[in-house]
């Protein structure tokens, strides 16, 4: 298994690219994807996560975010044994509801945090 898989790729499918694959920006928790033209989003927690998927982001992250039965002798991870995915955010990763402080009212039009500009 890879470690690492691309969430909320705008073709919707797993991407193969692994977090080392993409090119860094100015901000160490986004990097850049060549073969999309997209910005990837390390994501650290289920609210960012989850925030993620609202805001459609291609993001990564630890498998262990999701499912903890993913850490194990069996899986090539950084530090603590977890894989790392990376791709398509949709809301079936999560059984879970966004706490507060994400936004549950995402405007595309109006908000314009996700620039998708590498930098």
């Amino acid at each position: 298994m890879s470690d690492s898989m691309i969430r909320n790729c705008p073709w919707g499918y797993s991407c193969t690219k692994e977090w080392a694959d993409l090119i860094d920006t100015r901000d160490e928790d986004i990097r850049f994807c060549t073969d999309c033209q997209k910005e990837v989003h390390w994501v650290d927690s289920r609210e960012e996560l989850a925030e993620s998927v609202l805001l459609n982001r291609c993001v990564s992250f630890r498998a262990l975010l999701i499912d903890s039965t993913l850490v194990g002798e069996e899986i090539s991870g950084e530090g603590d044994g977890s894989v790392t995915l990376t791709g398509l955010a949709t809301p079936d990763i999560l059984d879970y509801e966004p706490t507060q402080g994400t936004k549950k009212d995402y405007d595309p039009l109006n908000d314009f945090d996700d620039d998708d500009i590498p930098f």
